[in-house]
């Protein structure tokens, strides 16, 4: 069993409940694709230009957190709330930007069984 200290308990606890008003019904089954927008801040010690170019894209995040931790993270607070369980996703995607606000911005797409190859 994996211990979980309290600051990372009390995180997954308020990313849980920003995203638990955009849960479905029921948690999702079958295969699934999932494609994670995570808009990082942006350091305030940098320039006004070193930002301005951060916020267009052309400055990307390229230190910590890594942008699977950032995946595994956002999937196991997800997991058994918005899926089944995080083995369904067959697709996955991250993407590390920097953005004011920071945020970030999530998309589940319900795949559809390859039918009748089996």
């Amino acid at each position: 069993m994996a211990y979980k200290d309290g600051n990372q308990r009390r995180e997954e606890d308020k990313i849980i409940s920003l995203l638990f008003e955009h849960r479905p019904l029921e948690p999702l089954t079958g295969p699934l694709r999932f494609k994670a927008t995570c808009y990082l801040p942006i350091p305030k010690s940098k320039s006004k230009k070193w930002q301005a170019a951060a916020l267009a894209g052309v400055i990307r995040p390229d230190k910590k957190p890594d942008w699977d931790n950032l995946g595994k993270n956002l999937c196991d607070v997800m997991n058994r709330v918005f899926w089944e369980d995080d083995s369904q996703i067959v697709d996955g995607h991250v993407v590390k930007l920097y953005g004011a606000p920071a945020r970030w911005e999530v998309e589940i797409e319900q795949l559809s069984p390859a039918g009748g190859l089996f």
